[in-house]
């Protein structure tokens, strides 16, 4: 069993505690009673925090990683507008992860897969049906891989409500284990700065 992970994190450091205040992250699921593929979240708090350089993104980054360190796999949704950094992002967050590892775009890979537990993919050019194709799901259904997904807006997953579709298309579970789910909303903001929403 994976014991529900609830971690808190202030984001030290001289430049990045100045633009934060606290910055916490809590991970909070359950599994329905009338399903064991059915997972349904309760509403979690939200993190947000804003950064206006690369070294803070980079300590943001840094800060996640230390974080995911302590899961047993994650499943990492983003949520973000062209240019806004997300790749840049997961790039700094998996080379805290592991150094040995060289992250690249999956633009046209969709997934790239860069040990036997990271993968990373982009979903912008993949829609409906052929998603379930690349293998997306099954990856996202294994609890001890960590899956960054880039416009992840496209996966069909159960909402907060219990919604949603269930079993190997949800992705969450996988013989009634379940895999940590992480949200970022990252924002552009006026100035070039980014403000990330982590759920």
């Amino acid at each position: 069993q994976h014991p529900t992970p609830a971690h808190l994190f202030p984001f030290g450091g001289s430049g990045l505690h100045r633009t934060v205040n606290v910055l916490q992250y809590s991970v909070n699921k359950r599994t329905s009673a009338k399903s064991p593929h059915q997972v349904t979240a309760a509403p979690p708090p939200q993190q947000i925090t804003a950064v206006k350089s690369l070294r803070q993104m980079r300590a943001l980054a840094k800060a996640f990683a230390a974080v995911l360190s302590g899961l047993d796999g994650a499943a990492v949704l983003f949520d973000a507008p062209m240019g806004a950094g997300k790749t840049a992002f997961i790039s700094a967050v998996i080379a805290n992860m592991d150094s040995s590892v060289r992250v690249s775009s999956p633009t046209f890979t969709v997934i790239n897969k860069y040990t036997e537990r990271i993968y990373h993919a982009d979903l912008y050019r993949v829609k409906g049906a052929d998603i379930e194709n690349t293998g997306i799901y099954d990856m996202l259904a294994e609890p001890s891989n960590f899956v960054f997904v880039e416009w992840a807006g496209e996966l069909v997953l159960p909402n907060a409500a219990g919604g949603g579709e269930t079993g190997r298309r949800a992705g969450i579970t996988a013989g009634g284990q379940r895999t940590n789910m992480i949200k970022i909303k990252i924002n552009v903001l006026e100035g070039g700065g980014r403000e990330f929403i982590i759920t």
